[in-house]
């Protein structure tokens, strides 16, 4: 019976994968959010938002809100990609949607930005890696 007892607790302390601690998150208007961060990962708020690194560095994610001024999300990512001075390699683009690739720092990042033209708020979502830790912190997103 031990032996069983002590096979399930290892089962459930193995599938259960690394604790993650919720953070408070402020968007550009004030406006709270939570992201849930993995141990083992680094929090810091920045301007509109949040961000997460793995502690080796090897891995980020930051979600951050920007005002609209009537951008839309094509618009929003052309003038990104010019203030960050970056060749962008687009990977989809749809109306309200731009997900691009590009090489900052000789680290190569993806960058999403969601929203359309007359949103309060555009969404910009940079990510350098990839792994299901990035997924799931960005999953836990949560307003």
């Amino acid at each position: 019976m031990k032996r069983i007892a002590l096979a399930l607790a290892l089962v459930l302390a193995l599938s259960t994968g690394a604790m993650a601690a919720k953070h408070q998150c402020k968007d550009i208007q004030g406006m709270n959010f939570t992201m849930d961060v993995p141990d083992g990962w680094t929090f810091q708020t920045v301007p509109g938002g949040c961000a997460a690194a793995k502690a080796d560095g090897s891995e980020l994610i930051s979600v951050a809100y920007y005002p609209g001024k009537g951008l839309s999300a094509k618009a929003f990512a052309a003038a990104l990609v010019k203030q960050m001075n970056v060749k962008p390699q687009i990977n989809q683009e749809e109306d309200g949607y731009v997900d691009f690739d590009a090489e900052v720092n000789g680290h190569k990042v993806n960058i999403t930005v969601t929203g359309k033209a007359g949103d309060d708020e555009l969404q910009v979502v940079t990510r350098k890696g990839e792994s299901k830790e990035l997924e799931q912190i960005f999953d836990s997103v949560d307003f």
